[in-house]
């Protein structure tokens, strides 16, 4: 081998890298970049959970009020057919799981005037502070207040 196929050799070898001046200010750009980033995303972040924790609270009591409405209108329906069974409401009791399900909910269940020909089943509704009734002439529905009222013998809501 000659001399100038050495020299040629001797340039192909690999020559190690420069030491990196940019990797000290690149880093601390990153970190910058990094503390602003988090200093706007938390903030907001706690902005949007809370508003989801208020509509989520709303929900659930929404879903309350609907809960005791279907109780109080499959009691009505309880109620209907024990009096097609019998010719009368009295003597009709409500399962121990409806009224444990309505106090569950908030509410307490309420039964009036069972007698031949007339009841009254109402609770009241914790969220919207209104009151869901149900009676025998066949009104189930919500109502400001309880003002039970006496007409032709019954008692309706």
């Amino acid at each position: 081998m000659d001399q100038s196929q050495q020299v040629n050799q001797s340039v192909m070898l690999p020559q190690p890298a420069a030491p990196a001046q940019n990797n000290s200010r690149r880093t601390w750009i990153i970190a910058i970049i990094v503390i602003v980033v988090l200093i706007l995303f938390l903030p907001v972040m706690g902005i949007v959970s809370s508003i989801a924790l208020v509509s989520l609270g709303h929900s659930q009591g929404q879903a309350k009020d609907a809960r005791i409405e279907s109780d109080i209108s499959q009691a009505r329906a309880t109620a209907e057919v024990y009096s097609s069974n019998n010719g009368t409401y009295i003597g009709f009791a409500l399962p121990a799981e409806m009224s444990q399900d309505i106090a569950s909910q908030g509410s307490k269940l309420v039964t009036q005037g069972l007698s031949d020909s007339t009841y009254v089943i109402y609770a009241a509704l914790p969220n919207s502070g209104k009151i869901y009734c149900a009676d025998a002439n066949g009104f189930a529905g919500v109502i400001q207040n309880i003002r039970l009222n006496i007409k032709f013998g019954g008692l309706f809501c």
